[in-house]
């Protein structure tokens, strides 16, 4: 009898290890995902959520912060088996740079867009605009 309690325990902490790998993977795919597109400024957490689909709590179970689920998604370029999409015949390095170029690429928009939304016509304007256009080109090269 005791014996069978054992082997169910093993095969429910089996279960539980493989959900949290499993949540864990969904966490940083959906990571990758919304920071790249929409920048880490405009990401929240119940996005990633959303887009995981795990709840908030689950997420910070794994990662203590947003900053530290971006670092993990960088981290997780170098892994032995990513769990975020990655080319093989890729540099690691070359596309952990795509990634954060991207995400600040992101990042910039949504800073250029709420300049506009202000109103804002100042010279910056034209310097943003350019740089966007030079840094985008560069990072589509990557």
């Amino acid at each position: 009898m005791q014996q069978d309690d054992e082997e169910e325990l093993s095969g429910l902490n089996a279960w539980r290890a493989q959900l949290q790998k499993e949540s864990h993977r969904a966490i940083l795919a959906a990571a990758y995902e919304q920071l790249k597109t929409y920048g880490f400024q405009a990401t929240s957490m119940m996005d990633i959520a959303k887009n995981a689909p795990a709840s908030t709590a689950t997420i910070y179970k794994h990662f203590s912060s947003k900053q530290m689920l971006a670092a993990g998604v960088i981290e997780e370029f170098f892994a032995p088996e990513p769990q975020i999409p990655f080319d093989p015949k890729k540099g690691r390095r070359d596309q952990a740079f795509a990634f954060l170029n991207a995400m600040v690429l992101a990042d910039a928009r949504l800073l250029l867009h709420e300049l506009s939304d202000q109103n804002y016509d100042g010279p910056a304007m034209n310097i943003f605009q350019s740089w966007l256009d030079i840094a985008g080109k560069s990072s589509s090269a990557l």
